[in-house]
């Protein structure tokens, strides 16, 4: 995104003519920063504030899985979400 910012129209242009209101998420799943932003391209007078929505997006992914991490883990359910946590963490750990 810093890359986009900086760019001049030109060279925005030339490497972002194609780029839409969307960004893929780490899941590979399309996520639209406005509505119908899959079909609407990105200009180059909004690149800021498309690099401000698009880093939103992808710095909130995991915001869901945080918030149920944060919730007391003291019921049956959250003893199997800690077991389950327990064997994908190191995996990530060590990879």
């Amino acid at each position: 995104m810093d890359t986009l910012e900086g760019l001049d129209e030109e060279s925005f242009d030339v490497h972002f003519s194609e780029r839409t209101w969307s960004v893929t998420l780490s899941d590979g799943s399309n996520f639209e920063l406005r509505d119908n932003g899959a079909s609407e391209s990105v200009r180059y007078e909004d690149r800021l504030e498309y690099a401000k929505l698009a880093k939103q997006a992808r710095m909130s992914e995991s915001d869901k899985q945080v918030n149920i991490l944060q919730l007391d883990v003291t019921d049956d359910v959250g003893i199997e979400i800690q077991d389950m946590i327990s064997l994908v963490v190191p995996f990530y750990v060590h990879v």
